[in-house]
């Protein structure tokens, strides 16, 4: 297909992709003698055209082919419009999408860009980003954020605005909308948000983990419109399910879904209940999520099979989560692959410097600090944290009380818990206990002592658990630094709070906030400072 001279589309047949004159002569005059009377010229590539080819390949048979269109002169730019409302791109996970597609080159590469009104686009940026089910006034600040960010973009790409992943915002296409989000688009039209320099780069992430980031934590730069607020962020474990950390018979440990054990009533000889499990092939995982890349089953349980239970914790989500247990070599491992170079083995890995939201901005490696381009990259020297809100805690740790004379442990009953000043050890060291009316100190291993919490609930201390923590709990990250220290089979967790970089509007925060009766244009005033909503 090319226009002619009038600039009106026509088509023609063309034969052959010969790679000299001499060879287009001879199939000319094979065409002429196989189909005398029909004129024949040479085409012209030198204007712009889309040529359609069938191709028929070896899992093809007869006519049957798959169709193929190439374009021509460098620059050309090819749109397709389709006749009804959506156009589906199979090699974009059959994505279907609203207004025109436009094919080209750019550097040398084919090059797919989807053209259709700002609006538009935003039904299903909001689709993508947020659930239907969510407060209309936390989609409408979505709307909102979303059409500023992608105008602000300006010719980003020299090509296109933005792209369709989380690179810029999710789009994915005419199946990600619904009419919830359609109608916070329309109910906002035009809408952007502004600060005294014009439009701002309005940010946002998953969840901000309790707390927004300071630019600082993320960038190492200011901006005047973000800093760190309180973002209630909490719903995104609403309603996980509970996983409960096992131990093998041979030593092992791993997490299991709640789903599929079931208590047998029966415990161990230290009082540790053992539970069974109710179905074939059951997996075991590292941490408490699924993730078949990134937290693979390390075994399965049998129907029935007998475990002992030593802890349970909330399923990993966007607001809460634990990644690990991670070995010296394996942090090394993922050090390397980051291009961080470690001398001998690694020892020590220390959180040696928090921001204003809590949030890690420095660490070190045996005691060198790791060089990153800017702080919120330290979230994937380590294979992707959700967030930098976090803590690293030594697996197999315990912290137990200690009691002098003084505090009266002479007089405690036997087996009694007596506060006293804090000391942490780990699971393969020794301990020393006074019991009773024992004058001479015992020497026994974590894995023979069992820790009573304020609660009373007594949890066993095994040589591969973590620190023990109620389910349901969330620890926050400290404003002090920390640090574990790695030897032998030692093993270390991530567990923190927050997905994503955290700063701006927080999507599961906007959610509260809409819960609590905010309005959208107080949900961005509250994540963005000095702002204003106005029609541009």
């Amino acid at each position: 297909m090319q226009e002619d001279a009038a600039g009106k589309l026509q088509y023609s047949v063309w034969l052959g992709s010969e790679a000299a004159v001499e060879q287009l002569t001879v199939l000319k005059q094979k065409a002429v003698k196989a189909a005398p009377g029909i004129p024949l010229q040479t085409a012209d590539t030198n204007k712009p055209y889309l040529l359609k080819r069938l191709d028929v390949t070896a899992s093809t048979t007869g006519t049957d082919g798959v169709i193929h269109f190439a374009a021509g002169v460098s620059g050309q730019t090819t749109r397709i419009h389709p006749k009804q409302q959506g156009i589906t791109v199979k090699e974009r996970s059959n994505r279907n999408y609203r207004g025109d597609l436009e094919l080209s080159a750019y550097h040398d590469k084919l090059t797919l860009i989807n053209v259709l009104p700002t609006e538009q686009y935003l039904y299903s940026v909001v689709g993508s980003e947020l659930n239907s089910s969510w407060p209309a006034e936390a989609l409408k600040a979505q709307a909102v954020a979303a059409r500023t960010y992608a105008i602000k973009q300006g010719l980003k790409y020299e090509i296109a605005q933005v792209s369709d992943s989380t690179i810029d915002q999710a789009y994915y296409g005419l199946q990600s909308e619904f009419p919830a989000a359609i109608q916070a688009v329309d109910a906002t039209k035009d809408e952007v948000i502004l600060n005294k320099d014009g439009l701002i780069m309005p940010v946002f992430s998953s969840n901000a983990g309790g707390k927004t980031a300071d630019p600082s934590e993320v960038w190492d730069n200011p901006a005047s419109y973000l800093r760190s607020v309180y973002s209630p962020d909490q719903g995104a474990e609403a309603g996980k399910a509970k996983w409960y950390r096992i131990q093998l018979a041979d030593g092992r440990t791993g997490y299991v879904h709640s789903l599929y054990l079931k208590d047998t009533g029966q415990k161990n000889a230290q009082g540790q209940p053992i539970f069974e499990s109710t179905d074939e092939n059951v997996n075991i995982r590292l941490a408490p999520y699924v993730d078949n890349n990134a937290n693979p089953a390390i075994d399965q349980l049998a129907l029935k099979q007998k475990v002992t239970v030593l802890d349970e914790e909330m399923e990993s989500n966007a607001y809460s989560w634990i990644r690990g247990p991670y070995d010296a070599d394996t942090l090394k491992s993922k050090l390397s692959a980051a291009g961080i170079a470690i001398n001998g083995p690694l020892q020590s890995l220390e959180v040696s410097k928090r921001g204003p939201s809590g949030r890690v901005v420095e660490m070190k490696a045996n005691g060198q600090v790791i060089e990153v381009e800017y702080p919120d990259a330290i979230r994937s020297l380590f294979g992707g944290l959700p967030s930098t809100l976090f803590e690293i805690e030594q697996a197999g740790s315990y912290t137990g009380n200690t009691a002098s004379p003084a505090d009266g442990a002479s007089d405690a009953p036997a087996g009694a818990a007596i506060a006293g000043a804090s000391e942490t050890a780990s699971a393969g060291d020794q301990m020393y206990v006074l019991s009773g009316s024992q004058s001479t100190p015992t020497a026994v291993k974590a894995s023979d002592l069992v820790a009573v919490g304020a609660t009373g609930q007594a949890k066993p201390l095994s040589q591969s658990g973590g620190t023990q923590t109620a389910a349901g709990s969330t620890p926050q990250p400290s404003s002090a630094s920390s640090s574990v220290t790695l030897s032998g089979k030692q093993q270390i967790v991530f567990r923190g709070t927050g997905f994503g970089h955290g700063l701006g509007m927080s999507q599961w925060g906007a959610k509260g906030f809409a819960e609590q009766g905010y309005d959208y244009k107080k949900i961005l005033q509250t994540y963005y400072t000095g702002v204003t909503i106005t029609k541009e």
